[in-house]
């Protein structure tokens, strides 16, 4: 599944995937798409679990999802799938990591069954966001440097 975590380590979980490609194809000249979302028209929170619309349903009506097949994505090139889980001190997470710089990213592979089914992830690269007194350890330029 895409997600922006995707972005994270683009030569594992978008390099050679031309699905992907097309939508994570961001410089600065072009941008594929204006809002988060593969429709160009924000999607919403998250594309596996809503908001979603059903037909009839009412502001307050309490719904039962239930997700009946999920399988990772393998990259054609690679045929590995990998998955990218974020710690942030920012947002939702800030109540946990308290005054703590905390920005961090994990890049996990995901090990699959002889069905494509998820079994474990296996973590492959840590690396953080900001030092300890919260300073940037990693700087992207806004524009080509060369």
């Amino acid at each position: 599944m895409a997600s922006h975590h995707n972005g994270d380590m683009y030569d594992w979980m978008i390099k050679g995937d031309p699905a992907l490609e097309d939508i994570f194809r961001f410089d600065y000249q072009t941008q594929t798409i204006s809002m988060r979302g593969r429709s160009g028209v924000s999607d919403g929170a998250h594309v596996m679990t809503g908001p979603v619309y059903i037909c009839g349903a009412e502001p307050g009506d309490t719904l039962k999802i239930e997700i009946l097949d999920m399988k990772p994505r393998k990259n054609p090139v690679t045929g590995r799938s990998y998955a990218a889980n974020g710690i942030a001190d920012w947002g939702w997470q800030k109540r946990i990591v308290g005054n703590r710089h905390v920005d961090s990213t994990f890049i996990y592979e995901i090990i699959m069954d002889a069905d494509g089914y998820a079994m474990w992830a296996e973590p492959r690269l840590y690396f953080k966001w900001k030092d300890e007194a919260g300073k940037p350890l990693v700087k992207v330029p806004c524009w080509p440097t060369n």
